[in-house]
């Protein structure tokens, strides 16, 4: 959160009585502004909920659930806004900029977060002073999948395939950085094996296309954009990266049970922010409010069909675990040297 009071910190040798009397005077002044800031109340009664993906996508599912539940219970409209591009750049810079009075929030893949300072030479915001944690709110089950063009049945196939074939196979992603392409860099690293990626800047509605006409071979995503095609068989699900089998596709095997470390793909929690200059008090709010959404049966159970995992989860949690992350994954996308204009 913006620190609102001059900098405490003792006064330079030099310095003129003139200067120390102001300095005085600005603390005295300015207390109560930071006193009000800090008591500020969630007074907006339309909210823009920024969601930085395409319509249709898991995170947008989440929003509108959201926006749907609450707009029930009154007293507040709730409207989804797509703000999708560069990784979530665009999205995210609306709500970076946004006032802290609740009236903008933002639901993001935090990793973006991370990845986006190493990937991009210039981001428009500093996600630790620009924004604020609310909850986490789900948790999505990633999958490896394949073309059903390609014979494989397992992900040992794809790694039997990648070592007798290098160079070979090909995998998509939607992002520099992003999961997809994170996950299958750690596989690849894993099995020792050469397998070409190909960025589609336009996301799903581009990548689902290439995959099941077998431009592409493989994907590491969520299992929403693929239900469809892996039931009609045009698509394969090969290996699910969570602790326990997804409910979704209860016949695929854990990374665990198909002989891989079960952390190779990166997880992801999809996460609610306010702006960083939001009071501790509104944060408190919207998160009970948004808290009690995601903690409730119908939320629950609609998303467990999706391969998305609901659970809320205090800010404070969700700011060391993205620091956590930060510290983990920084070292690896910076290795990766993926740096854009």
């Amino acid at each position: 959160m913006t620190n609102l009071l001059p900098d405490p910190r003792p006064l330079r040798r030099g310095v003129t009585r003139r200067t120390a009397l102001w300095h005085a005077a600005a603390l005295a002044a300015m207390a109560p502004v930071a006193a009000r800031a800090q008591a500020a109340e969630w007074t907006a009664r339309t909210v823009r909920l920024v969601v930085p993906y395409p319509p249709g996508s898991g995170p947008d599912a989440l929003a509108r659930e959201i926006a749907e539940q609450a707009n029930q219970q009154g007293g507040r409209v709730f409207v989804v806004e797509n703000k999708p591009g560069a990784n979530g750049i665009l999205g995210t810079e609306i709500v970076a900029r946004a006032a802290g009075d609740g009236a903008t929030l933002l639901l993001l893949d935090p990793l973006a977060l991370i990845a986006n300072p190493y990937v991009y030479k210039s981001v428009p915001y500093n996600w630790r002073r620009d924004l604020r944690p609310v909850t986490a709110l789900a948790d999505v089950d990633l999958f490896l999948f394949s073309s059903a063009k390609r014979p494989f049945a397992s992900l040992q196939d794809v790694v039997a395939f990648a070592r007798a074939n290098p160079g070979t196979l090909n995998f998509g992603t939607t992002g520099n950085a992003s999961v997809e392409h994170l996950s299958l860099e750690r596989l690849k690293a894993h099995a020792g094996v050469s397998v070409e990626r190909i960025p589609y800047g336009g996301g799903m509605p581009q990548l689902v296309p290439a995959l099941l006409a077998g431009e592409l071979d493989l994907v590491v995503f969520g299992p929403l954009p693929f239900v469809g095609h892996v039931r009609q068989g045009t698509v394969r699900a090969l290996a699910v990266g969570s602790a326990r089998r997804s409910a979704v596709f209860p016949n695929v095997p854990t990374l665990a049970e198909a002989g891989f470390p079960p952390d190779l793909f990166v997880g992801t929690t999809f996460t609610l922010f306010a702006p960083g200059s939001a009071s501790d008090r509104l944060v408190g709010e919207v998160s009970t409010l948004v808290s009690g959404i995601v903690g409730s049966d119908r939320f629950r159970n609609k998303f467990a069909e999706r391969g998305l995992s609901a659970r809320a989860e205090p800010a404070d949690a969700v700011a060391r675990k993205l620091e956590a992350s930060d510290a983990r994954l920084g070292p690896m996308i910076k290795a990766m040297n993926l740096t854009l204009v």
